[in-house]
């Protein structure tokens, strides 16, 4: 059988549909989240000034505020152990979150107002339970946080 110019173009056009499907299906289908743990940092109050219209998260998003009426609370985390990987694995993560912190891009839950939630009995030093998915090289991408004692239960 000889293919044509044509014939190539059909199954080069067929090859990308596939591939476009299966990415599709992949981004549709749940993903396994893994657990790791953490370790609290740090706990802040902040008080924005009426100057400040936004603030960035800890992924580098810019959140909206109003400026001079918000008052928020956050806790700095450090994740210490990625138990549910393989160890040469386990250790790739960690320096990779390591190497996040040390560019000054430390980890943090928020929130606003008095009520911190489950959290109103963290202080430094607790440990908290990370829910998370691998995101290309040696990113994550937490999906939950919890105080550790609240995990256990």
């Amino acid at each position: 059988m000889r293919l044509t110019g044509k014939g190539i173009v059909i199954i080069l056009c067929a090859v990308v549909a596939v591939a476009a499907v299966l990415a599709l299906i992949g981004r549709l289908l749940p993903r396994k989240a893994s657990r790791a743990t953490a370790v609290v940092i740090k706990e802040e109050n902040l008080v924005f000034d009426k100057a400040q219209t936004s603030f960035t998260d800890d992924l580098g998003n810019q959140i909206r505020i109003h400026p001079g009426e918000e008052t928020q609370w956050r806790i700095y985390y450090a994740i210490n152990d990625f138990p549910d990987v393989a160890q040469g694995r386990s250790e790739e993560l960690l320096e990779s979150e390591k190497d996040r912190a040390a560019k000054g891009h430390l980890r943090f839950v928020w929130g606003t107002g008095g009520d911190r939630g489950p959290f109103s009995s963290v202080h430094s030093g607790d440990k908290l339970t990370v829910e998370y998915e691998q995101i290309g090289g040696n990113g994550i991408q937490v999906l939950s946080l919890e105080p550790a004692q609240a995990a256990a239960q």
